[in-house]
């Protein structure tokens, strides 16, 4: 729930910006009356029409609205309520103002959506709603109404459920070890393709495998695009390190190493739970020891991004210690490659968090990133995995 009402508090965000603009007039009963009912209350329409809002969004905008209709100078404070707001909300046949609640009005919405679709309504709406999408083949059948020739084209032609014949255990073994591809490559490339679906399988099958034993045995929550994220980045993350290196990187060690003298060593990882992230970071010195260690938990993202709030928060953390001379290191390789690189572009997801960290590096007399194997950062690893 926590994470449903972070995507409707735009909501708030869009009734507060207007109540702020109200506020420095000299509004009297009358025109505050008017416009909570005309624009505060009818604000959120269209996505109340649509979605069942969260009651604590809901009950957030009540409390906007009942603030500025007894206190509209002010945004925060207390102040005297001279009446029950469920009076406010009775009809003005029965003594009220004619107020909603913003939860019953989002069910009353919603309820008036059921009964279109419950009665039968002929729309193209209506029917787009009412249809289960069973009598379609997505793959085969034209289902664009305004082009009956189109066809959905797969990005990969030759990597499909529907060519896979698995009866046991014997057979998912030889799809990995020798999974299928089109006779489009040539020889060279198609052992390279061949290859990396191999990588592709055995991550995917592992990751099925986890899911089903955390659900079964620890009654976790399934989290499909987490899952699903988490297997992109481990096949990103397998394909680099599989790139042959040109000269060896002292730093690619597979032993934590101390940092220079005088310098600092903050080691950082992530953890990701069915419903959150832990971040870990541990600080040490050039002789070895443990100086301070941290964790705490963030609201759940991809794994790379969550690695890159990690690092991001070393930063932070090495600055409020006044650190001068620091060294970052973990073990997320396309976060280190693009803090050592100005590739950034081709990643969005973690582009503003990687600038950030960045520009806070500049701030320290040295700053480094290094991206070293897990072996090497075990101690963050693990205090990540036990804070979970």
């Amino acid at each position: 729930m926590k994470n449903k009402s972070r995507d409707f508090k735009f909501l708030q965000d869009k009734l507060e910006a207007r109540l702020n603009g109200w506020r420095s007039k000299c509004l009297s009963w009358a025109g505050r009356c008017t416009l909570i009912k005309s624009v505060a209350q009818a604000l959120p329409t269209y996505t109340m029409s649509s979605f069942e809002v969260p009651k604590k969004v809901c009950d957030a905008l009540d409390s906007q609205s009942r603030r500025f209709w007894w206190n509209p100078k002010k945004q925060n404070g207390s102040y005297l309520a001279w009446k029950f707001w469920d009076h406010l909300c009775q009809p003005k046949g029965k003594g009220g103002l004619g107020f909603r609640y913003a939860k019953d009005f989002n069910m009353a919405l919603l309820t008036k959506l059921s009964w279109m679709i419950a009665t039968k309504r002929d729309s193209l709406c209506m029917r787009v709603l009412r249809s289960n999408g069973h009598s379609i083949n997505v793959w085969k059948d034209p289902w664009i109404p305004w082009n009956d020739d189109f066809k959905p084209k797969p990005r990969d032609e030759g990597f499909r459920a529907e060519m896979f014949n698995i009866d046991g255990c014997e057979s998912i073994a030889n799809l990995v070890i020798d999974p299928p591809i089109e006779n489009c490559y040539v020889l060279s490339n198609a052992v390279q393709v061949k290859e990396q679906r191999s990588l592709q399988l055995a991550i995917t099958i592992e990751a099925i495998w986890n899911l089903r034993n955390s659900v079964v045995h620890n009654g976790e929550q399934i989290n499909i695009p987490t899952t699903i994220k988490g297997t992109d980045f481990r096949f990103a993350e397998c394909t680099e390190a599989r790139e042959p290196m040109v000269d060896k990187d002292p730093n690619s060690v597979k032993l934590w190493t101390r940092p220079p003298m005088g310098m600092v060593k903050l080691n950082v990882d992530a953890a990701i739970l069915s419903d959150k992230c832990w971040l870990a970071v541990v600080a040490r010195d050039d002789r070895g020891n443990i100086m301070k260690y941290w964790s705490k938990a963030i609201p759940l993202n991809e794994p790379v991004v969550a690695e890159a709030n990690a690092i991001l928060w070393a930063i932070q953390i090495a600055k409020e210690e006044d650190f001068k001379d620091i060294i970052v290191e973990g073990d997320a390789k396309i976060c280190f490659d693009v803090l050592n690189s100005n590739v950034v572009e081709s990643l969005w997801s973690i582009s503003s968090l990687c600038k950030d960290i960045k520009f806070l590096g500049q701030s320290f007399s040295s700053c480094l990133f290094n991206w070293v194997f897990r072996e090497a950062n075990s101690v963050a690893h693990s205090l990540a995995k036990f804070a979970t």
